[in-house]
């Protein structure tokens, strides 16, 4: 028997090599968030069958309670086509989104959050701002606070934001790339210490003239102006057709998947192989020399 606190590292709590495939209780000292079975030499031909494994204990933690999700998984980044932890450990975010901030904000207190966090335990809060509709273009000064606000107030409560930029109508990212760049500067720049925030630049995009080439653009120009100030926050760009793969307009995700955005700046691939890319590394550095980020 084994624990791990991350789900990588394993400290034996408990080992026998003379198991009898009976019911064993077992009375074992340690702490962890994750336990396992560890065979180590099988009994008979056919495997190993384990028809039930219950565990019981104290929940450790502030309080007595166990760690929020933020305190458990740390920073998220893509791995592959999947979202990891810190850890490299695959996981999926449940939580909720607010609905336009500027028509509901009376909803979203200190109350309405402690519910979500603590009745619910949803590990996410997508704060939804539309630009248009009464949204930000209105007051974008009003607006950036209150998305201030509620970012810090899920951080107090250890969920993950997801800072969302809703473009439903008139549903053409470059419509507001000028104000992507301007909210998003600030965002970064004012958040990017913690581990907990995701950002959602283009939230529905749409209409017939919004081709994922024209998505793409979008985000190779809006994404630098975010990684000036934070280089490791996950990014999520919404895709065409309400952000459906391009499925409601009878496409499919092969023209996501066969054109991907490429906004990430190396001097090598991830791994470290392959020919030096200096074009991509003199962008990089070029966009830390500009005292004009708006300017890519």
């Amino acid at each position: 028997m084994q624990t791990s606190s991350d789900g990588s590292t394993w400290t034996d709590v408990y080992s026998t090599t003379t198991g009898d495939g009976g019911t064993d209780d077992l009375t074992v000292s340690g702490t962890g968030r994750y336990v396992r079975v560890y065979g180590t030499q099988r009994g008979t031909p056919w495997g190993y069958s384990l028809w039930e494994l219950e565990v019981y204990g104290t929940p450790t933690g502030d309080g007595g309670g166990a760690d929020t999700p933020v305190e458990a998984n740390g920073r998220l980044r893509v791995c592959g086509i999947k979202l990891c932890n810190e850890h490299g450990k695959q996981i999926q975010l449940r939580g909720m989104s607010s609905h336009g901030i500027q028509w509901y904000s009376q909803c979203l207190t200190d109350a309405s959050l402690d519910a979500l966090a603590g009745d619910w335990k949803a590990d996410v809060l997508r704060i939804s701002m539309y630009i248009q509709e009464d949204g930000y273009e209105t007051d974008p000064r009003l607006f950036t606070d209150r998305v201030h606000d509620l970012i810090e107030m899920a951080t107090a409560r250890g969920m993950y934001a997801i800072v969302d930029w809703h473009m439903l109508d008139p549903g053409d990212p470059m419509y507001n790339l000028g104000r992507a760049k301007t909210f998003f500067t600030e965002i970064a720049q004012r958040h990017n210490g913690k581990k907990n925030v995701l950002y959602e630049i283009a939230n529905e995009p749409n209409g017939d003239s919004v081709t994922w080439a024209v998505i793409r653009d979008y985000a190779h120009q809006l994404i630098p102006v975010i990684r000036r100030y934070d280089p490791d926050a996950p990014i999520l760009v919404g895709t065409r057709a309400w952000s459906s793969l391009g499925v409601s307009d009878g496409s499919d995700e092969t023209e996501i998947v066969d054109n991907p955005v490429d906004a990430e700046f190396g001097t090598q691939s991830a791994s470290g192989d392959g020919a030096n890319d200096f074009t991509r590394s003199q962008q990089y550095l070029d966009l830390l020399a500009d005292p004009h980020p708006d300017d890519f």
